[in-house]
């Protein structure tokens, strides 16, 4: 025990040593940095620094400070080797766990040899832990070697976006707007008003009176993913008499403009034409992104003249009305 004991005392007296060293030499570099200005050719007064006496010179000539000057205000070239000396006071803590470790091999470790060893090897991170803050520059940080140039960094983190609703880029009249929340959404589907007419004799096509009908759907999820708007509708019904159906009643979409966001830098997403029917259940695909496109906010807004509702003749007089479903799916068909 009174072996172990010396042990340790000698490696922290050997870790005391040159920390003790350095710090006496930091403190005389502090002390003797002194520096004056003078105009002209003027004389300067006598100097002192820590007691030692700097002799009158003229201003302009360099050759005139004494060797003594310049070795009593500059720094000594030794005081440099002081993050050395942690180092090697470190690396010698620390290896002396490793030691006391080693040797005990299979044997169960002591307590109180435990917390010796800890003790020791906080001691040479402490030791060693101003030694590399001083040599290691900041991450991302680089300089030059003329020592006038560097670089440094900007960060930026983006993620996916769940939490409120994305206004209509281009709302219509009647209303659209759906309220949905999430990171991707289908923001806007403009009901399609094709107003009141009286019965003719044979086929009749009449176009909406909806005021810039469109659709808009968001993607802030940030992947990539790609998307798929698809469509379908019910059976134009009575309001009133709901086993009164408007039949052959069919609805057509056209390819629409595709609207962005502004300052959107995305691929846009791929409209096309549809033709939707309550007699088919099928959904159809009428606005869709493929892999890598279509991120943010898009519309696809419809010319109203081209949206058109087909009523073949032989139906009954009434106040229909259907419903059309809208599906977003979170990838490309």
């Amino acid at each position: 025990m009174k072996k172990s004991r010396l042990f340790v005392f000698l490696i922290l007296f050997m870790g005391l040593v040159p920390f003790q060293q350095a710090h006496a030499v930091e403190s005389q570099a502090n002390s003797q940095v002194g520096i004056k200005f003078i105009e002209g050719d003027k004389e300067t007064k006598t100097s002192e620094t820590n007691g030692s006496k700097i002799s009158p010179t003229t201003g302009g000539n360099d050759n005139s400070i004494s060797k003594s000057l310049k070795d009593n205000i500059f720094p000594k070239t030794g005081e440099s080797s002081t993050n050395l000396y942690l180092c090697i006071g470190g690396l010698l803590l620390i290896a002396l766990v490793i030691i006391i470790y080693s040797r005990k091999g299979g044997k169960k470790v002591k307590t109180k040899e435990k917390v010796i060893a800890g003790l020791i090897l906080c001691g040479g991170m402490g030791l060693l832990a101003p030694s590399m803050a001083s040599a290691t520059a900041a991450e991302g940080i680089q300089g030059t070697e003329d020592g006038k140039g560097a670089t440094s960094y900007g960060s930026l983190k983006l993620d996916s976006n769940t939490e409120g609703t994305v206004p209509p880029i281009q709302p219509s009249v009647p209303s659209g707007e759906t309220g949905n929340t999430g990171a991707l959404t289908i923001d806007n589907v403009s009901p399609l008003l094709f107003g009141e007419h009286k019965i003719d004799g044979g086929e009749a096509i009449f176009e909406t009176i909806t005021t810039t009908p469109n659709v808009q759907v968001s993607d802030r999820r940030g992947e990539g993913q790609g998307w798929n708007l698809q469509v379908r509708m019910s059976e134009f019904a009575d309001k009133e008499e709901k086993t009164k159906i408007l039949k052959g009643a069919e609805v057509t979409l056209p390819a629409g403009t595709v609207g962005k966001s502004e300052g959107n830098i995305a691929l846009p997403p791929e409209t096309k034409e549809v033709v939707i029917a309550g007699s088919v259940e099928s959904a159809q695909t009428l606005f869709s992104a493929k892999e890598k496109t279509g991120l943010g906010t898009w519309t696809d807004e419809f010319d109203a003249s081209q949206v058109k509702l087909k009523v073949p003749a032989g139906n009954l007089k009434g106040d229909y009305q259907a419903t059309l479903t809208w599906s977003l799916l979170d990838a490309p068909k």
